[in-house]
C-alpha cells in the first residue's frame, strides 16, 4: 500500500513539471479583425508585448475564414496554454462574410479590435502590397496600374460580380458594410474601434485604450513598427479624385455610425 502511494505521489511530482499542458486555456479573448494595410501587425506586435497578452503561434491564423473545416483542436493549438490572455490578427476577417457567424457560434462574448485607415490611402497601400509580396513570392504578379486595377474592380462591382479578396482594393474600403455586417452578430460594445492615423501618431495612448478594452493594466510599450512598405509615387490626381467620390456615401454613413473621429 505505501507502495503504491509513494508511485502516486510520485508520478503527481513529475506530472507537475508539465503543469502548463493542463492548466490555463487555449481559447482566444480578442481578435484584431481589419482592415488589411491599416497597421494591425503593428498593433498586434505591441499589444501582445504586454505582460499579461500572449502571442498566437502565427499573428494571422485566418482559421474563421480559409480553414475553418479543420475544427477547434487545430485553431487552439495556435494559442499557448497558460492563464494569459489570447488574440490573434486576421484582417481578413472583417471583410469576409461568413467569419462574423462563424465567430458567433463558437465565442459569442469575443471581444473585437477594428483598425481602420483612410480607404483610399489603404487601397493604394494594398496594390503596392500586392507587387511587393507577389515579387517575394514568385507567383504572378499584379500587372495593371492601379489606375486600371480600380477601373476593372468598379466595374465589377456595377455588374455585381464576385471580387477576389486578393485584389479587393476598393471593396475592402466598404468599411461601414463590414462593421454592420458583424454588428447583426455582436452587440457593439464588444468591438473597440481605432484610427490607423492615431495609433501611429500616439501609440501608447492607443494601446492604454485597447488594454482597458481588454481588461488589463496599463503597461508602456515600446516596439517596432512591422510591415513598412517601399516608398509609393503618388496618387494619380483623377483617381484620388474618383475615389474619394466613390467612397464619400460609405463614410458618411460610417461617421454616423462611429462618430466624427472616423471623417476622411
Amino acid at each position: 500500500m505505501w507502495y503504491k502511494c509513494k508511485h502516486i505521489l510520485r508520478n503527481i511530482k513529475r506530472l507537475s513539471r508539465f503543469k502548463y499542458i493542463f492548466m490555463g486555456k487555449s481559447t482566444p479573448d480578442f481578435l484584431i479583425i481589419g482592415a488589411q494595410k491599416s497597421g494591425t501587425s503593428s498593433l498586434y506586435s505591441a499589444l501582445t508585448k504586454h505582460s499579461a497578452i500572449d502571442r498566437s503561434v502565427v499573428k494571422e491564423i485566418n482559421f474563421f475564414s480559409q480553414y475553418y473545416d479543420k475544427g477547434l483542436n487545430w485553431y487552439h493549438s495556435f494559442f499557448p496554454k497558460n492563464n494569459k490572455l489570447h488574440g490573434e490578427a486576421s484582417p481578413i476577417y472583417l471583410f469576409d462574410k461568413k467569419v462574423p457567424k462563424r465567430v458567433y457560434t463558437h465565442y459569442p462574448n469575443i471581444k473585437c479590435i477594428v483598425i481602420l485607415r483612410d480607404p483610399i490611402s489603404r487601397a493604394y497601400s494594398h496594390y503596392y502590397h500586392n507587387l511587393r509580396k507577389q515579387k517575394n513570392l514568385n507567383v504572378k504578379r499584379e500587372e495593371r496600374t492601379f489606375e486600371i486595377a480600380v477601373q476593372d474592380e468598379l466595374q465589377s462591382l456595377k455588374l455585381g460580380q464576385e471580387i477576389s479578396s486578393m485584389i479587393s482594393y476598393v471593396s475592402r474600403g466598404f468599411y461601414v458594410d463590414q462593421i454592420e455586417h458583424w454588428l447583426k452578430y455582436f452587440p457593439k460594445e464588444q468591438f473597440l474601434f481605432l484610427k490607423s492615423d492615431d495609433f501611429f501618431r500616439d501609440q501608447q495612448a492607443v494601446l492604454d485604450a485597447c488594454f482597458k478594452f481588454l481588461g488589463v493594466s496599463t503597461e508602456h510599450i515600446t516596439y517596432t513598427e512591422q510591415n513598412i512598405g517601399d516608398k509609393k509615387p503618388p496618387m494619380d490626381p483623377e483617381i484620388h479624385a474618383l475615389l474619394q467620390e466613390v467612397f464619400a456615401p460609405y463614410n458618411e454613413r460610417l461617421v454616423v455610425l462611429l462618430g466624427e473621429q472616423f471623417r476622411w
